[in-house]
Protein backbone atom coordinates (compact mmCIF):
# COMPACT_ATOMS: atom_id res chain seq x y z
CA UNK A 1 0.00 0.00 0.00
CA UNK A 2 1.50 2.77 -1.06
CA UNK A 3 2.18 6.61 1.26
CA UNK A 4 -1.06 7.99 0.46
CA UNK A 5 -3.17 5.39 0.09
CA UNK A 6 -1.94 4.87 4.04
CA UNK A 7 -2.83 8.22 4.65
CA UNK A 8 -5.90 9.00 3.46
CA UNK A 9 -7.54 5.43 5.26
CA UNK A 10 -6.64 5.87 8.44
CA UNK A 11 -8.53 7.28 11.54
CA UNK A 12 -7.63 6.07 15.10
CA UNK A 13 -10.00 3.91 17.50
CA UNK A 14 -9.55 2.42 20.61
CA UNK A 15 -8.54 -1.08 21.59
CA UNK A 16 -8.65 -2.96 25.11
CA UNK A 17 -5.62 -5.61 25.94
CA UNK A 18 -8.02 -8.27 25.26
CA UNK A 19 -9.63 -7.04 22.11
CA UNK A 20 -11.20 -4.50 20.46
CA UNK A 21 -13.26 -2.34 22.77
CA UNK A 22 -14.64 0.50 20.33
CA UNK A 23 -14.98 -0.60 16.46
CA UNK A 24 -15.49 1.86 13.40
CA UNK A 25 -19.42 3.24 13.68
CA UNK A 26 -21.41 1.95 11.28
CA UNK A 27 -19.90 -0.55 9.67
CA UNK A 28 -22.33 -3.16 10.32
CA UNK A 29 -20.35 -5.97 12.57
CA UNK A 30 -22.00 -8.35 14.16
CA UNK A 31 -20.34 -10.06 17.64
CA UNK A 32 -18.93 -13.02 15.38
CA UNK A 33 -17.61 -10.77 12.88
CA UNK A 34 -15.80 -9.09 15.61
CA UNK A 35 -14.60 -12.53 17.02
CA UNK A 36 -13.13 -13.57 13.71
CA UNK A 37 -12.16 -10.03 13.16
CA UNK A 38 -9.46 -10.83 16.27
CA UNK A 39 -8.92 -14.01 15.69
CA UNK A 40 -7.93 -13.44 11.47
CA UNK A 41 -5.94 -10.76 13.12
CA UNK A 42 -3.92 -13.03 15.42
CA UNK A 43 -3.40 -15.99 12.76
CA UNK A 44 -1.66 -12.79 10.57
CA UNK A 45 0.80 -12.47 13.44
CA UNK A 46 -1.76 -9.15 15.32
CA UNK A 47 -2.11 -10.33 18.64
CA UNK A 48 -3.76 -7.61 21.04
CA UNK A 49 -4.96 -4.92 17.83
CA UNK A 50 -4.32 -1.56 19.11
CA UNK A 51 -6.51 0.17 15.98
CA UNK A 52 -9.03 -0.71 13.66
CA UNK A 53 -10.35 1.06 10.58
CA UNK A 54 -12.68 0.98 8.12
CA UNK A 55 -12.41 1.91 4.26
CA UNK A 56 -14.18 2.05 1.37
CA UNK A 57 -12.55 2.31 -2.30
CA UNK A 58 -15.62 4.15 -3.50
CA UNK A 59 -14.81 3.62 -7.00
CA UNK A 60 -14.76 0.05 -7.34
CA UNK A 61 -16.77 -0.86 -4.66
CA UNK A 62 -14.64 -2.55 -2.41
CA UNK A 63 -14.96 -1.99 1.68
CA UNK A 64 -12.21 -3.10 3.96
CA UNK A 65 -11.21 -3.67 7.61
CA UNK A 66 -7.88 -2.43 8.74
CA UNK A 67 -6.25 -3.91 11.76
CA UNK A 68 -3.49 -2.37 13.12
CA UNK A 69 -1.25 -3.32 16.16
CA UNK A 70 0.19 -1.64 18.74
CA UNK A 71 3.54 0.06 18.21
CA UNK A 72 6.60 -0.45 19.97
CA UNK A 73 10.03 1.06 20.09
CA UNK A 74 11.47 3.93 21.52
CA UNK A 75 12.70 7.48 20.73
CA UNK A 76 11.59 9.26 17.06
CA UNK A 77 11.03 5.68 15.34
CA UNK A 78 7.83 3.45 16.18
CA UNK A 79 6.65 0.44 14.40
CA UNK A 80 3.65 -1.82 14.29
CA UNK A 81 1.99 -4.30 12.31
CA UNK A 82 -1.07 -3.93 9.84
CA UNK A 83 -3.04 -6.32 7.98
CA UNK A 84 -6.27 -5.50 5.57
CA UNK A 85 -8.82 -8.03 5.75
CA UNK A 86 -12.52 -8.18 3.91
CA UNK A 87 -16.08 -10.02 4.83
CA UNK A 88 -17.14 -12.03 2.21
CA UNK A 89 -19.98 -10.42 0.96
CA UNK A 90 -18.18 -7.21 1.03
CA UNK A 91 -17.47 -7.19 -3.10
CA UNK A 92 -16.83 -4.69 -6.10
CA UNK A 93 -19.45 -3.53 -7.61
CA UNK A 94 -19.29 -6.04 -10.12
CA UNK A 95 -19.01 -9.00 -7.15
CA UNK A 96 -15.59 -9.91 -7.31
CA UNK A 97 -13.24 -9.96 -4.70
CA UNK A 98 -10.19 -7.42 -4.42
CA UNK A 99 -7.11 -8.49 -6.22
CA UNK A 100 -5.09 -10.13 -3.43
CA UNK A 101 -7.45 -12.03 -1.52
CA UNK A 102 -6.58 -14.64 0.66
CA UNK A 103 -4.39 -16.35 1.68
CA UNK A 104 -5.62 -16.20 5.20
CA UNK A 105 -9.35 -16.70 6.16
CA UNK A 106 -11.08 -17.25 9.33
CA UNK A 107 -15.15 -17.90 9.56
CA UNK A 108 -16.40 -14.73 6.58
CA UNK A 109 -13.53 -13.02 6.66
CA UNK A 110 -10.63 -13.39 4.16
CA UNK A 111 -7.32 -11.33 4.33
CA UNK A 112 -6.32 -8.93 1.52
CA UNK A 113 -2.02 -10.61 1.43
CA UNK A 114 -0.13 -10.85 4.53
CA UNK A 115 0.32 -8.00 7.31
CA UNK A 116 2.57 -5.40 6.54
CA UNK A 117 5.19 -3.61 9.13
CA UNK A 118 4.51 0.22 10.06
CA UNK A 119 6.63 3.01 10.56
CA UNK A 120 5.46 6.09 11.93
CA UNK A 121 7.41 9.31 14.03
CA UNK A 122 6.77 9.92 17.17
CA UNK A 123 6.61 14.17 17.92
CA UNK A 124 6.52 14.56 21.69
CA UNK A 125 5.89 17.96 23.74
CA UNK A 126 6.18 16.89 27.51
CA UNK A 127 3.46 13.98 27.64
CA UNK A 128 1.64 14.99 24.58
CA UNK A 129 2.62 12.98 21.53
CA UNK A 130 1.49 12.52 18.08
CA UNK A 131 2.53 9.73 15.66
CA UNK A 132 2.41 10.66 12.18
CA UNK A 133 3.66 8.99 8.89
CA UNK A 134 7.13 10.84 7.18
CA UNK A 135 8.53 10.48 3.82
CA UNK A 136 11.78 9.55 5.27
CA UNK A 137 13.42 10.39 8.78
CA UNK A 138 15.51 13.25 7.58
CA UNK A 139 11.69 15.40 7.25
CA UNK A 140 11.84 14.81 11.25
CA UNK A 141 13.04 18.27 12.25
CA UNK A 142 10.98 20.37 9.66
CA UNK A 143 7.89 17.82 10.72
CA UNK A 144 8.25 18.45 14.42
CA UNK A 145 8.66 22.70 13.97
CA UNK A 146 5.19 21.72 11.95
CA UNK A 147 3.13 20.08 14.69
CA UNK A 148 4.89 22.28 17.54
CA UNK A 149 3.25 25.78 15.49
CA UNK A 150 -0.07 24.28 15.08
CA UNK A 151 0.08 23.16 18.78
CA UNK A 152 1.38 26.55 20.26
CA UNK A 153 -0.68 28.61 17.95
CA UNK A 154 2.30 30.36 15.99
CA UNK A 155 1.78 29.63 12.74
CA UNK A 156 1.85 32.59 10.48
CA UNK A 157 -1.07 33.44 7.82
CA UNK A 158 0.16 33.48 4.57
CA UNK A 159 -3.38 33.03 2.96
CA UNK A 160 -4.22 34.73 -0.16
CA UNK A 161 -6.69 37.58 0.28
CA UNK A 162 -10.08 36.76 -1.02
CA UNK A 163 -11.52 38.61 -3.61
CA UNK A 164 -15.10 37.84 -3.44
CA UNK A 165 -17.72 36.59 -1.34
CA UNK A 166 -19.60 38.11 1.91
CA UNK A 167 -16.73 38.42 3.67
CA UNK A 168 -13.14 40.28 2.01
CA UNK A 169 -9.64 40.17 3.02
CA UNK A 170 -7.38 37.60 4.41
CA UNK A 171 -9.08 34.52 6.11
CA UNK A 172 -8.06 33.70 9.58
CA UNK A 173 -6.54 30.71 10.23
CA UNK A 174 -9.04 27.79 11.01
CA UNK A 175 -9.02 25.71 14.56
CA UNK A 176 -6.64 23.02 13.88
CA UNK A 177 -5.95 19.82 16.16
CA UNK A 178 -2.33 18.47 15.76
CA UNK A 179 -3.94 14.97 16.66
CA UNK A 180 -5.43 14.88 13.58
CA UNK A 181 -2.24 15.16 11.80
CA UNK A 182 -1.90 11.40 10.00
CA UNK A 183 1.33 12.44 8.03
CA UNK A 184 3.73 15.19 6.92
CA UNK A 185 4.68 15.16 2.74
CA UNK A 186 6.33 17.67 0.00
CA UNK A 187 3.07 18.17 -1.77
CA UNK A 188 5.13 16.98 -5.57
CA UNK A 189 6.15 13.69 -6.54
CA UNK A 190 9.17 14.47 -8.39
CA UNK A 191 12.26 16.35 -8.22
CA UNK A 192 13.24 19.30 -8.68
CA UNK A 193 9.83 20.63 -7.49
CA UNK A 194 7.70 22.59 -9.88
CA UNK A 195 7.67 26.64 -10.18
CA UNK A 196 6.29 28.40 -7.14
CA UNK A 197 7.04 25.37 -4.48
CA UNK A 198 9.33 25.60 -2.37
CA UNK A 199 11.89 22.64 -1.05
CA UNK A 200 10.31 23.09 2.53
CA UNK A 201 7.02 23.30 1.29
CA UNK A 202 4.81 20.68 2.89
CA UNK A 203 1.04 19.38 3.02
CA UNK A 204 -0.75 17.64 6.51
CA UNK A 205 -2.93 14.64 5.63
CA UNK A 206 -5.45 14.80 8.24
CA UNK A 207 -7.38 11.94 9.11
CA UNK A 208 -10.38 10.70 6.77
CA UNK A 209 -13.90 9.67 7.48
CA UNK A 210 -13.57 5.89 5.31
CA UNK A 211 -11.31 7.12 3.00
CA UNK A 212 -13.83 8.92 1.13
CA UNK A 213 -13.08 12.47 2.31
CA UNK A 214 -10.67 14.73 4.37
CA UNK A 215 -8.49 17.34 4.16
CA UNK A 216 -5.19 18.50 3.51
CA UNK A 217 -3.48 21.72 4.71
CA UNK A 218 -0.54 23.06 3.00
CA UNK A 219 2.25 25.02 4.94
CA UNK A 220 5.96 26.05 3.87
CA UNK A 221 8.70 26.97 6.49
CA UNK A 222 10.32 30.06 6.01
CA UNK A 223 13.48 30.95 8.20
CA UNK A 224 12.15 29.00 11.34
CA UNK A 225 8.42 29.74 10.99
CA UNK A 226 6.00 27.79 9.65
CA UNK A 227 3.42 29.90 7.15
CA UNK A 228 -0.20 28.54 6.88
CA UNK A 229 -0.72 28.84 3.15
CA UNK A 230 -4.19 27.26 3.49
CA UNK A 231 -6.59 24.05 3.26
CA UNK A 232 -7.88 22.04 0.76
CA UNK A 233 -11.13 19.43 1.28
CA UNK A 234 -11.05 16.13 -1.30
CA UNK A 235 -13.75 13.52 -2.24
CA UNK A 236 -12.61 10.36 -3.50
Amino acid sequence: MGFLLILSCLTSTVFSQAGVSVWPQGAGLTAADRREVVALAKDMGIDGPLRVNEFLNVFVGYRFLIVESQSSGSGRERRSTRAQMFRDDWLGFRGEQPTGAGPHRVGRWISVGEAEAVTRWRIEDGSWFVDVFLESGDKYDDAELIVMAMRRGTLVNRQPDRVSGAVAGQPPIPKLEPRAIVGIQRPWGSWPPPPGVSLRDYQLNLSSYRGVSGETLHVRIVDGSVEFLGQSHWIS
